[in-house]
Order: structure tokens, then C-alpha cells, then sequence
């Protein structure tokens, strides 16, 4: 498998997964082509799987044998390399009338989509299990069955950097109040009031996460204090912090602005009712999780929103998140980068594994029905079609390409072959 960020990836995406690399000081590895953006590609050997290593193969074989459910052998050919966030299953499911048929057929993805996928999301994450694609069958060794191999993902995700306790979002509830919003609020807008409100709503929901973000960092900075990382590192979390209550203001203002009242946040429940010491391979997984993957995301997402919006205001705080939001992702890889160099086996373990788990992102803010598109667009909102194509090339041209630069780079032993190449 090829991860690659040249001519496969828009320019945004080369560009920023260019200037990870520089902050972590891989610059090396990326060769630069003039105009064309940066170029990398990194070879696997086959059947190999993500960042972390092999990919795993759940509940029976994988695609070149083995036994599947009930001990069934799987002794037909199926060339299928699962990506890193999926498995190779093997699946069994029932005769349609009386026989079998092919893998391609929307009968047999429905009914392998009904049994293999499912999805549990609160406000900020999601655990998602998906069917990707039927990569081979029937199994004719099968008789009364239909057996098949299926390709399914799974994913689990929290946009940006959620402060979490005993490992579940924590927001603030929201609160009429003017001490979060800045002067933009009072300028008018024209646009009918579900309109309005919607828009007033979904920024809302923006300023409660990046309020939760401000007590996220603070956290952050004791946990970089814990691990004995540079002054550098703990100097960028303490800044990053104030980069979160300014993007609150921003997007508390937005609401305001929409709703036509100040709006702001109730006080925020920062008490863990059962402590616990979390370890550095602790503090190191959630740092991917929540920055790597995490703030990588958002940026990319906030680039892309100011980049189709209209309304001036919107634009401009949108411009100023997505930057900050951007400086927030090198800090959190270039922290993985420090911690690799310290040469703890376990810290890169845990680094590698994490890594390797897939993720997925909720579907965002979606505009109610009577809300012209045009509309929502203008004012700094993404379509769904427009954020899951954001997310599916951060997770492959950004995230991915990054990852592994970052452990072949810190591994020369066991370094993936890495190929450079530049467009002309």
C-alpha cells in the first residue's frame, strides 16, 4: 500500500502534510517540486499493515486463508490488503433462494452491511463500525451458506481536543452572558430567523468545544511538565490554551451575533470523581488521538470552511481558528517526534499502537431541513459531503503519510522503505 501526498492529494493537504514534517524536523523527507507541493510516498511491503504494524484480522480469516466463522477454511483466492483502520472478515450469511450470489451484488452488501455495521456517538465522538467493501466470494467450499470476505473499517474519533474525564467529552452548558463575546456581535445580519438560529446553534456548539479545549491544554501542560519534555513544548501548550479562549470568544460572538443576545458558557465541571495517575503512555496515546488526529482535522476543516465562506466576519475567524488550530497540530506531533527520541520502548509502543487504531469523525453540523444550503455554506458551515471529504484525506494524505515518516524516521532499524519523488 502507498500512502502518498503528491499528485493523489489536493495542494492543501500536501502543503500541510509538508509542514508537519518540517515542524518535526523531516523536512529531509520531503522533497519540494516547485509549485506542485511537497511529494512523499511510502511503500509497505504487502499484507503489512498501518503505522503501527500488521493490521489485525477479526472473528476468522484473513485474505489468504485461514479459518472464518465455525472454524469454516477459506481456501479461495482474495487479494485484499486491508488499509490500517481495517480487517479482513470472513462472514456468513444465508442462501438467497436456494443459491449464491457474487460479492459485487448489492444484495449481498446489504445484507453483510446489516449484520457487520454499527455506530455509537454522543455529541463529540463516535465508535463506528463500517462495511467497506465484499472483497471475494462466494466461498465454494460452503454448501449451505454463503460465505464471503468482507472488508469493514473501524473507526473512533473525537473532533479537535475534547477535555475528557473518565473518558467521555466534557462541555460547559451554555449561558446568557456578554463576557465571552466580543464587539463583531454586534453587527447585524440578514438572513430569515431559522436561519439564523441554526447558525447561532451550531457556533454554539463550536464555542462550548473550544471552551472545553482551554481546560484540555492546561491539562496538557502539566502532563508535558510529567513527561520532562522541553521548555519549548510546555511554552507552545501554555500558548495554545490562550489560542482556545480567543476561538471561543470568536465563535461564542458568531452565536451571539446570529441569535441577536449574548451567548456564552456556564462554568465548566472540571472534577474527576475518581482520580487516577495517568501514565505517560497515557499522556502520549491521547496526544495522537486528540492532537495528531484530532487538531490535524480541524484545521484542515476550518481551512476548508473559511475558504467557501462569504460573510466577511465568519471568514476572518475561521482564517484565525484554522491557523491556530494548525500550529495546535506540530505542537502535538512534534511532541510524539521528542518522545520517540527518548528511546522508551514502552512510550513507543504505546506511540505505534495508537497509530495504528482507526478513526472516524461524526458527520458534523448539519443544516435543518428549511436552511438553504447556499446559505449555510456562506456562513462558515460545511455540507456533510464537503467534511467527510476533508476527513478522508486528512486521515490518508495527512495523518497517515505523517505517521509514518515519523516512525520510520525514529526507527532505522525496522525503517519501511520510503520512497521521494517530485512532479515536474
Amino acid at each position: 500500500m502507498s500512502y502518498r501526498t503528491s499528485s493523489d492529494a489536493p495542494a492543501a493537504f500536501r502543503e500541510f502534510a509538508a509542514r508537519l514534517l518540517g515542524s518535526m524536523g523531516l523536512s529531509a523527507v520531503v522533497v519540494a517540486a516547485g509549485g506542485c507541493g511537497a511529494n512523499v510516498v511510502f511503500d509497505e511491503p504487502s499484507g503489512e499493515g498501518g503505522a503501527g504494524g500488521s493490521s489485525t484480522h477479526q472473528g476468522g480469516a484473513g485474505a489468504s486463508g485461514g479459518e472464518g466463522a465455525g472454524g469454516t477454511t477459506v481456501d479461495f483466492p482474495c487479494d485484499v490488503v486491508p488499509a490500517p483502520e481495517q480487517s479482513a472478515v470472513y462472514q456468513c450469511i444465508s442462501m438467497f433462494e436456494g443459491t449464491c450470489l457474487a460479492a459485487s451484488t448489492p444484495e449481498v452488501y446489504s445484507e453483510l452491511a446489516y449484520i457487520l455495521e454499527g455506530e455509537n456517538c454522543d455529541d463529540f465522538c463516535c465508535d463506528t463500525q463500517t462495511l467497506d467493501y465484499v472483497a471475494c466470494g462466494p466461498d465454494p467450499s460452503v454448501i449451505d451458506q454463503c460465505c464471503y470476505t468482507a472488508v469493514v473499517g473501524y473507526y473512533s474519533e473525537c473532533m479537535g481536543r475534547p477535555f475528557t474525564v473518565l473518558g467521555e467529552a466534557r462541555t460547559a452548558s451554555l449561558a446568557s452572558r456578554d463576557d465571552w463575546v466580543t464587539e463583531s456581535a454586534r453587527s447585524s445580519v440578514e438572513l430569515d430567523e431559522t436561519t439564523r438560529l441554526a447558525l447561532s446553534d451550531a457556533f454554539s456548539s463550536n464555542g462550548l468545544m473550544e471552551h472545553a479545549s482551554v481546560a484540555s491544554f492546561a491539562r496538557f501542560a502539566l502532563d508535558l511538565l510529567s513527561l520532562g519534555a522541553p521548555a519549548s513544548l510546555v511554552r507552545a501548550a501554555q500558548r495554545a490554551m490562550g489560542d482556545e479562549i480567543r476561538h471561543a470568544e470568536l465563535c461564542f460572538s458568531l452565536a451571539s451575533r446570529y441569535a441577536g443576545r449574548a451567548i456564552g458558557p456556564k462554568a465548566l465541571d472540571c472534577h474527576d470523581p475518581n482520580p487516577t495517575q495517568r501514565t505517560a503512555e497515557d499522556i502520549l496515546a491521547a496526544t495522537i488521538r486528540e492532537g495528531c488526529v484530532g487538531e490535524t482535522i480541524a484545521a484542515l476543516l476550518a481551512a476548508r470552511a473559511a475558504d467557501q465562506a462569504e460573510d466577511p466576519g465568519v471568514r476572518e475567524a475561521l482564517r484565525e481558528i484554522a491557523e491556530d488550530e494548525a500550529r495546535h497540530a506540530e505542537l502535538a506531533w512534534q511532541t510524539i517526534a521528542w518522545a520517540l527520541k527518548q528511546r522508551h520502548a514502552a512510550w513507543r509502543k504505546a506511540i505505534e499502537r495508537t497509530f495504528a487504531e482507526p478513526f472516524v469523525v461524526g458527520p458534523g453540523a448539519i443544516a435543518p431541513a428549511k436552511v438553504d444550503p447556499a446559505a449555510w455554506r456562506a456562513h462558515g458551515q460545511l455540507d456533510p459531503a464537503s467534511y467527510q471529504d476533508v476527513v478522508a484525506r486528512a486521515r490518508t494524505f495527512v495523518i497517515g503519510a505523517c505517521a509514518r515518516a515519523l516512525l520510520s524516521e525514529s526507527e532505522p532499524a525496522s525503517r519501511e522503505k520510503c520512497a521521494m519523488t517530485a512532479e515536474q
